[in-house]
């Protein structure tokens, strides 16, 4: 028997999460079928279990938007059983059902095969996490930022994409500089980070322009600290832009962009091309090498029954990292 998340709404319109047992998924779902190994909770994730934002289209629906597993029935010659896949963005856990149960069907289009050499758990400890912190890595290395041009801000320093980030530009040799709360600085600095500023110090009140002193940024909250990033940057600089959990305002002026010539690159995951995907992913895979025992208290491991408590405790900002959902125990 198969268990997964199932996401329904009240009459009131209050979104419940109950984990069901069930037989087979929908047939009309997907030409593959997927036995989920792993799963992981974003911050998309717990809004979505939660009910604080208007994340599911239509319910029922199974949420997560990321999922690791093998190929058991395959109607696309690209996918054979016995397959190692892994499946994140398109709508998953959104439009479409998602990661969170034992058992899914899927289009193959959303589908990739997993990087040689990489364990499911760590390709979940990744997950879309992963995959946007490695697009914004790129977007400062395809601009042609190199690690002698200065410190690269990355903010959320101590959750999934930042710290993916953080350790993907240290690993690179770049001198990162963390923003994050008291309580996250430690884990920050432990990926990689040379320093920390507290988070209070950078939602400051700012002026147009401030003194230049990140050569690029990786911003994953938006909001007063995007503001000042943008401030803060070098002449000829990249802030590479994902997130907006301190707010989707952006206060700022055109003087950064006409008097410095910064570019802010705004980062999708989710529709990101299908024919690039395999790319980053190859390239995410031999830039982070640390699997799931290396991560300490950066990442928790959770059961299915589990995920409603931890999607709170995200939202809460008592999580740290990346949560783990590990569909076998």
């Amino acid at each position: 028997m198969n268990k997964r998340l199932l996401l329904t709404q009240d009459s009131a319109g209050k979104t419940l999460a109950e984990v069901q047992n069930f037989d087979k998924p929908d047939s009309q779902n997907g030409d593959l079928e997927i036995k989920v190994s792993h799963s992981a909770i974003n911050y998309k994730d717990a809004l979505a279990v939660t009910g604080k934002a208007p994340i599911i289209r239509s319910f029922p629906l199974v949420p997560g938007i990321d999922a690791c597993g093998e190929v058991i029935s395959s109607d696309n010659p690209k996918f054979k059983v016995g397959d190692k896949l892994l499946a994140t963005g398109w709508g998953l856990g959104e439009k479409h059902n998602g990661g969170h149960t034992t058992q899914m069907r899927l289009k193959s289009t959303y589908g990739l095969h997993l990087p040689s050499g990489m364990e499911a758990s760590t390709a979940m400890i990744l997950g879309t996490a992963g995959f946007t912190a490695m697009l914004c890595v790129k977007a400062i290395t395809d601009k042609g930022i190199q690690p002698d041009a200065g410190p690269i801000l990355v903010s959320g320093a101590s959750g999934g994409v930042g710290g993916i980030a953080v350790k993907i530009l240290s690993a690179k040799g770049y001198e990162v500089v963390a923003v994050s709360s008291e309580q996250g600085a430690p884990l920050a600095k432990s990926l990689g980070a040379s320093k920390c500023i507290m988070r209070d110090e950078m939602a400051a009140e700012n002026k147009p322009l401030e003194e230049q002193k990140w050569a690029a940024a990786v911003d994953t909250v938006g909001g007063k600290i995007l503001g000042r990033i943008l401030a803060e940057t070098k002449y000829g600089g990249l802030v590479a832009a994902c997130g907006l959990a301190s707010g989707a305002g952006l206060s700022t002026t055109v003087m950064p962009f006409i008097l410095r010539g910064i570019t802010l690159a705004g980062i999708d995951s989710v529709y990101y091309p299908a024919g690039g995907r395999e790319e980053v992913w190859q390239e995410l895979s031999s830039s982070f090498k640390v699997d799931a025992a290396g991560l300490g208290d950066w990442m928790t491991e959770i059961s299915l029954e589990q995920v409603p408590e931890y999607c709170d405790k995200l939202l809460k900002g008592e999580v740290k990292g990346k949560v783990l959902i590990n569909l076998q125990k």
